[in-house]
This record gives structure tokens, C-alpha cells and sequence, in this order.
């Protein structure tokens, strides 16, 4: 090759990468800034599926999908029956927990599965039921004993701030596969347990969000006096939770920006993007999500109609027997003028089935709670917030990690506090099941 060819090559390499990176700069600049209003534009970044980018960290530009991810795009997970749907237990996220190593680790008459913790300076803080007799104490003593974060975080780096983490399912590190399969298993003196959570329905998630907090205080108030255990869901910082399988999530803005960076490895202004935990956390290059960017995708996922009620006499009877069951102590058919959500929004006892983390993180994306945060009113392993039953008839398979395909089974799953009323359930004849089935499917 000539010294005039290899210039010209030269020069044209140079000009195919200034076009590209020009334009990969250039379309994340505009990127939800097309459309006429705020949703609109929340819409197209909520179907935006994203791909990493390959700007020079030196231009301050963003890295986009990544490096940790679970999906995507938003629509990915939430579809069915329409963009912000909830989603097949294919787009389940998992989750891994550390426990010690002796099977179930159960020797405290079961207050191994209703804890929540602190982390309090580099060691992980149990609190065990009420945390009053003796049991409890022993049970605290020991699980902080045994599950060292230093020593686990020799298996998965957001273990260093606490026992239960998201495990991503992709990476932009090919290698990364390889790795994420030796994360869940035995690790000598301790478990790394596997669950999942599947994708929850966004549809009226708007009104959820306008419920005055007081509503819930009041609810859980009334339920006390009832001799029921629902309680609210507290964040880390105090706040009523109202988001999420546990409450962990205060407002609809948190739980969009959480997802951004949780699922799809965006950063954004208050969440850092999940970290590979083979090593460090590093820095973004730059924000992958904007201020205006997360208001408009929030926008978006509140102006998500509730679904609508199908009317008909054939359901009456269904409805009767669910105030028979008493299906409607738990599942309260209006909350804070919002008609309809058949939920009181509270944690409630579930059978030790029913049972995984209490708070998790995102390794990368989350801090490590406060001492001095409310963290004990989070939610216990067994607790779960009691979800909305509107539009369930489009939001199959049921239940946390998405263990039941039919409202049958999900009802059967149900206990703790629920038990009585599954209990009365499998007692009925199947047309009186189907009647209960029917009214569930008009909500």
C-alpha cells in the first residue's frame, strides 16, 4: 500500500468514526426529547430499547445499557396487556440471599425467616420478630456470627452491604455468564439461596401514588383494633412505603428510577447504574437518564389507565363469597377515594412458603441503611405487600415470584394471615370456585 493510500485510509477511518460517534451523540442527546408533551415523551423512552454506546468516556458522554442489566427497555418486562403490563416469569429478576450453611437454619422456632437488619459498622444488625425473649436474642447473636460481609462478599461484592442482592441476568461482559452461574449454591460455612420477583402490572400505579400516607396509618390503625397484623411499609429513611412486592419504595418516581438503574444499568441523578460485582463499582462516564428524562417516563407510567371494572350480574355471587371468605380484610376493595384497588397497601404475614429476602440492593446503585434509619419497619422475609387485584385477569402467573399460573393455585398459596380464608376457599364446590373466579376476573 502506497503512503497515499494508507493516508486516505487513514482519513476515512477517521471520518466513519467522528459519523458515528457524532450520531451516537447526537441521538442521546435527543433522546426523549421527540414528542409534543411530557408523555409523549415518556412513552417513547419507556419503549426506547437501549444499547450500549461506544462515545469515548472523554466526551463526558453516556455509557447506555449497562453494564449490569436485566432487560432492555421498560416494555420488555411490562407488556402484557399493553405497555406497562406486568410480565411472564421469563422477566423474573432474581435474587440471591445469603443464609447459614445448616438446612433452613431453623433452630429459633422459625425467627430466621422474620428478620430485618442494619448495617452498622461493616457488620450486618438481624432483628428477629419482636426482638424481646430470649430466642430472638440468640438468633440475632448468631446470624450476625455467621454471615461476615467481608466473607461473603468473597462470592458477591454487593453482599458486602447486605445478605440478599439482585443478580443480574445479562451483562455487557460476555464473561460475566460464566460467573453468575457459581454466585447461587454452597459456600462452606454458608447458602446462597435463589428467588425471584416476577414484573408487577403499572397500569393505576397514578392513583396508588396520590393516597394521602395517612390513609395507610389510618388503615393499619383500624386493623390492629381488629386483631389483624397489617402493617405499614417503612423506607430507609422513615417514609411510607406504597411500591413494590415489599412497600420498599415510597413514591412512583423512586420505583421508575430505581428500575432505570436497577434493570437496565442506566445512570441516573439519584441512582448510580448496577455495578459488575466482580470487582469495584466504577464510575458512569455520564448520565445515561436526565432529570426531565425520569419525569417524563414517571408521567408516562401514571397517566396508565386503571383498569376497568366489567360489570355483570353473574358476578354478584363471586363477590359475596369473597366478603364470605373474608378475602376483603386484606384485599380492600376502596383505599383513599381510589375505587376499585382491592388492596389496603400494608405488609402482611405470609406463610414460611411464601417467604424470601426482607430489603435487598442493587450492588452499585444502593447505599448501606443508616444506623440511625427506621430500618426494623421494613419488611420481614415473610411479609409482603398485599397487591392490587384490579386488572388481574391480564396480569398472570400470580403470586411474588410468579409460582402460580392460575388464580386457584394463588389463592391456595395463601397463609399466615391469610390462611383461614384459603382454607374456607378449599372447602368450596367447584361452582362456587368458579363464581369467585369469575368476579376476580371482572376486577
Amino acid at each position: 500500500m502506497t503512503h497515499l493510500a494508507a493516508a486516505a485510509k487513514r482519513i476515512a477511518l477517521m471520518t466513519l468514526a467522528t459519523l458515528v460517534c457524532g450520531t451516537a451523540s447526537a441521538q442521546h442527546d435527543r433522546l426523549g426529547l421527540e414528542g409534543a408533551t411530557a408523555l409523549d415523551r415518556g412513552r417513547n423512552l419507556f419503549d426506547w430499547v437501549w444499547e450500549p454506546t461506544t462515545l469515548p468516556k472523554a466526551q463526558g458522554r453516556a455509557d447506555g445499557l449497562g453494564p449490569m442489566f436485566n432487560a432492555r427497555s421498560c416494555s420488555e418486562c411490562h407488556h402484557q396487556g399493553g405497555s406497562g403490563g406486568a410480565g411472564s416469569n421469563a422477566r423474573n429478576i432474581d435474587i440471591v440471599t445469603a443464609r447459614p450453611a445448616d438446612a433452613g437454619f431453623t433452630p429459633f422456632g422459625g425467627y430466621a425467616f422474620s428478620y430485618s437488619f442494619r448495617f452498622v459498622n461493616g457488620r450486618f444488625e438481624y432483628r428477629f420478630g419482636n426482638g424481646a425473649d430470649d430466642a430472638a436474642g440468640r438468633a440475632r447473636e448468631e446470624m450476625t456470627r455467621r454471615l461476615d460481609p467481608a466473607l461473603l462478599a468473597q462470592v458477591h461484592e454487593g453482599f458486602r452491604q447486605s445478605p440478599s442482592v439482585v443478580l443480574h441476568k445479562f451483562s455487557t461482559d460476555e464473561a460475566y455468564r460464566d460467573y453468575r452461574r457459581t454466585v447461587p449454591g454452597s459456600h462452606g460455612d454458608f447458602v446462597v439461596d435463589l428467588s425471584q420477583r416476577n414484573t408487577p402490572s403499572l397500569f393505576g400505579t397514578g392513583a396508588i401514588d396520590r393516597i394521602d400516607d395517612k390513609i395507610l396509618l389510618n388503615q393499619a390503625a383500624r386493623q390492629r383494633l381488629l386483631g389483624m397484623g397489617g402493617r405499614v411499609a417503612r423506607t430507609a429513611d422513615g417514609r411510607v412505603g406504597k411500591f413494590g412486592w415489599k412497600g420498599q419504595k415510597a413514591t412512583l418516581r423512586e420505583f421508575v428510577e430505581e428500575a432505570a438503574a436497577g434493570e437496565l444499568g442506566l445512570e441516573t441523578p439519584n441512582k448510580h447504574q448496577g455495578a459488575d460485582p466482580r470487582g469495584p463499582a466504577a464510575a458512569a462516564p455520564g448520565l445515561d437518564l436526565g432529570k426531565d428524562q425520569i419525569d417524563a417516563i414517571t408521567a408516562f407510567v401514571a397517566s396508565l389507565p386503571r383498569p376497568v371494572r366489567v360489570e355483570s350480574e353473574s358476578i354478584r355471587s363471586g363477590q359475596r363469597l369473597f366478603r364470605e371468605l373474608e378475602c376483603s380484610k386484606c384485599h380492600v376493595p376502596n383505599l383513599g377515594g381510589v375505587e376499585g384497588l382491592y388492596s389496603d397497601l400494608l405488609l402482611h404475614d405470609m406463610k414460611p412458603d411464601v417467604r424470601e429476602s426482607g430489603q435487598y440492593q442493587v450492588f452499585g446503585t444502593s447505599i448501606a441503611v443508616d444506623p440511625g434509619a427506621d430500618a426494623d419497619s421494613a419488611a420481614r422475609a415473610d411479609e409482603w405487600r398485599t397487591p392490587p387485584l384490579w386488572g388481574i385477569r391480564e396480569s398472570a402467573p400470580y403470586m411474588h415470584d410468579g409460582r402460580s399460573p392460575g388464580l386457584e393455585h394463588a389463592i391456595l398459596e395463601h397463609g399466615g394471615e391469610a390462611e383461614a380464608s384459603a382454607r374456607k376457599f378449599s372447602r368450596l364446590g367447584e361452582a362456587q370456585r368458579d363464581q369467585l373466579i369469575r368476579f376476580l376476573k371482572s376486577l
